[in-house]
């Protein structure tokens, strides 16, 4: 199922613009060490485990499985929805091992979470363990493929980088495209380096597309159709589970149920504020009303409680909970300071609004509350999950807003609470109608899995 002759930068030219690529790459190493240090500063994490960058892991001993495929997912929301799937290949045959990678710590964090039960650790087996990505450059990656010896490589969603997909090829390791999205403007992006980022896209065996809108913008830059699929996204079958009943019980005695309590989710720069100022009018008519307010990134929590600090809200930090039991009943706004439990707010709250959509950012998930029955809000800003907005949209379960009606959209479901309600409902339905995305990827795929461990085992 291989690619075009064209593909994996064997032309003359895609060769070249590999090469200076690769050199560029190798220039500003140094600096993204010194970026990782610096993000260090705010989540230590990241000035740990720094070799596995440059492709120094060891494939531990005690990793169960005569077949091993990479799983590569970004940060949290690709471990997420990466999580039936890894589930369903662990399942489905006890000959495959999983070397899942993250580039974030808190993506290691999530595979932690929602993986423990199969993790290598402590000297204990087991059929799955996680390294840090390594570095585009081609000496980490043929260190990285020498030390854990994947048979496939699957990429969640967007994360294309040319040196891996050469190599894996040249290692004879497919690869393959999952929950891929490709939004207009990511387009446009890539045919600006169309020399590189083409051949990098040709060279995947299959491409799993999310949607049709993403199959063609992909064939566009030269993706042949038939090494695409459109399976819908995986994210519709993301797992959806409360089970720490001791979060789920503090979550639910602090948060009285008689209030109306929205949640303002994965925040960026610039959207804390138009929340907050849009919380405090909000109070004007409904002093009892309480925002859960959830930074997506952690090195921002001190910086907005500066934000809150000023805006004289009365707020506290979820950090601070339970020793400060019962603070939240006095309050107008909890600051969520904490990591990988906003599924337990959403469920407190009546409505969500998903962040990183009244900034130029495109968006985060809106499926999760959707999921959860909360009637959901999103900025103009949504070509991260532009279909799925779309359609959301279209069932009646998703609302528009701008930095200037957002209060007033947030006043509406206050004065009626039974229309958030109604609202969720129809979310929820609309996920449970598209879910089967995983089945559809997991049957594409099987062939070449099957291949690779027929070929391991002979």
């Amino acid at each position: 199922m291989r690619s075009s002759g064209k593909a994996g930068g064997r032309t003359a030219e895609g060769r070249w613009l590999r090469l200076a690529y690769t050199q560029l790459f190798r220039l500003l190493s140094p600096f993204m060490l010194l970026r990782l240090w610096w993000r260090g500063r705010a989540q230590p994490a990241y000035r740990s485990r720094w070799r596995e960058r440059f492709g120094f892991v060891n494939r531990p001993p005690m990793l169960l499985g005569d077949t091993v495929v990479w799983v590569h997912a970004v940060s949290v929301g690709e471990t997420q929805a990466a999580e039936v799937l890894v589930r369903t290949l662990l399942a489905d045959d006890a000959s495959l091992a999983i070397v899942m990678t993250t580039t974030t710590p808190t993506g290691a964090a999530q595979v932690r979470k929602l993986f423990d039960a199969y993790l290598v650790k402590d000297g204990q087996p087991g059929r799955l363990f996680h390294s840090y990505a390594p570095f585009d450059l081609p000496g980490s990656i043929r260190r990285f493929i020498k030390e854990t010896q994947p048979k496939a490589l699957l990429v969640m969603e967007t994360e294309v980088w040319p040196n891996w997909l050469a190599i894996c090829r040249a290692c004879d390791v497919p690869s393959y495209l999952i929950n891929a999205r490709l939004s207009a403007r990511s387009a446009r992006g890539y045919e600006r380096v169309r020399g590189l980022a083409a051949p990098a896209f040709q060279t995947f065996t299959h491409i799993c597309a999310q949607a049709q809108a993403d199959a063609d913008r992909l064939v566009a830059l030269g993706v042949r159709a038939d090494s695409l699929s459109v399976t819908g996204s995986i994210k519709f079958d993301q797992s959806i589970t409360l089970d720490d009943e001791h979060l789920r019980g503090l979550v639910a005695e602090e948060i009285a149920t008689e209030r109306f309590v929205w949640v303002a989710a994965s925040t960026h720069e610039g959207e804390e504020q138009v929340v907050i100022e849009a919380h405090a009018g909000l109070l004007k008519t409904h002093p009892d009303a309480l925002l859960i307010l959830v930074p997506r990134h952690p090195d921002r929590f001190d910086r907005v409680d500066d934000l809150l600090e000023r805006s004289g809200l009365r707020y506290i930090r979820r950090s601070l909970l339970p020793a400060q039991r019962g603070a939240v009943k006095s309050v107008d706004v909890l600051l969520v300071d904490s990591m990988g439990e906003l599924l337990y707010f959403y469920e407190a709250g009546h409505l969500a609004f998903v962040g990183g959509s009244l900034v130029d950012n495109g968006g985060h998930n809106p499926l999760e509350p959707a999921a959860l029955g909360k009637a959901v809000m999103m900025g103009e800003s949504q070509f991260n999950f532009a279909d799925i907005c779309t359609q959301l949209s279209g069932a009646g379960a998703l609302i528009t807003v701008s930095s200037k009606t957002l209060q007033t959209a947030i006043e509406s479901y206050a004065q009626n609470p039974e229309q958030a309600r109604l609202t969720g409902e129809k979310g929820q339905a609309f996920v449970e109608r598209n879910r089967g995305a995983v089945k559809r990827v997991y049957e594409r795929i099987l062939p070449g899995l099957r291949s690779s461990s027929q070929a391991t085992a002979s």
